[in-house]
């Protein structure tokens, strides 16, 4: 970890420090339910029927740039 942590800069391991602290003490099929709700990137580019669908760039940017962290 020491090796990863000398090439992140100081702003990406606040960003991951928050991240894991929200998100990792959920359970798989938790954060699966989180990341399906109506309106989050997955469901804006999900197709029915189609696996390995790439979610663009752009839509989880405008979506996580939207949420509000305590």
């Amino acid at each position: 970890m020491d090796f990863i942590s000398e090439k992140i800069d100081k702003d990406t391991k606040e960003i991951l420090n928050v991240v894991i602290d929200e998100y990792g003490k959920l359970t798989g099929p938790a954060l699966l339910r989180l990341t399906h709700l109506e309106g989050t990137p997955w469901s804006k580019s999900y197709v029915k029927g189609q696996y390995h669908t790439i979610i663009p760039d752009e839509i989880i940017r405008e979506y996580y740039s939207n949420i509000d962290v305590k």
